[in-house]
């Protein structure tokens, strides 16, 4: 028996291509009785009717070694990765990633501070040039390489320590 090229959906009644239809091995021509668009909906329906089901179903997959190892793999995956970073941005900071391409384009890929792009790396590769916020006023400066916001960061972002830090360091150069 050949597959045919069309077929009827059995819940909308229409004729449609033979890939409209999920592949299903136990029916006839190896794929499902009703379109994915109507199976689409009746799944939309039942998940909206049943929101403790559809959590507890979901919890028991997660829970399961195959749900954990379909997490995992997933959390290794660059598109994880990246929405991890842009829903971060957007909560800390209140930025898009257009933003921050923005500012990274206007600071030429480097920081505001030493004018060298990043050099440190962690576990995933180079990191991101770090933003630069006021602690006080939560205003964004810049962007600054790992080295140099730490260095902030550990002058406690005083503008008389910085200034007292340079004054040392002229001083010693004199000699």
């Amino acid at each position: 028996m050949s597959t045919p090229s069309r077929k009827i959906c059995s819940k909308c009644r229409v004729n449609k291509p033979i890939d409209g239809f999920y592949k299903h091995v136990g029916h006839k021509y190896g794929v499902s009785s009703a379109c994915k668009n109507c199976i689409r909906k009746q799944h939309r329906a039942f998940y909206q009717e049943n929101p403790k089901k559809r959590t507890a179903t979901n919890k028991k997959y997660m829970d399961s070694p195959k749900g954990r190892a379909t997490r995992d793999r997933y959390r290794q995956t660059s598109g994880y990765k990246f929405n991890r970073w842009k829903y971060w941005l957007r909560d800390e900071y209140g930025l898009t990633v257009e933003q921050y391409g923005r500012m990274l384009k206007t600071q030429n890929s480097c920081c505001a501070i030493c004018n060298k792009p990043e050099t440190a790396s962690n576990q995933y590769g180079l990191m991101r040039l770090a933003i630069d916020h006021g602690h006080t006023t939560g205003k964004i400066r810049g962007l600054l390489c790992q080295r140099c916001n730490q260095a902030l960061g550990l002058m406690n972002e005083d503008a008389w320590v910085l200034e007292k830090a340079i004054e040392y360091l002229s001083r010693a150069y004199q000699k």
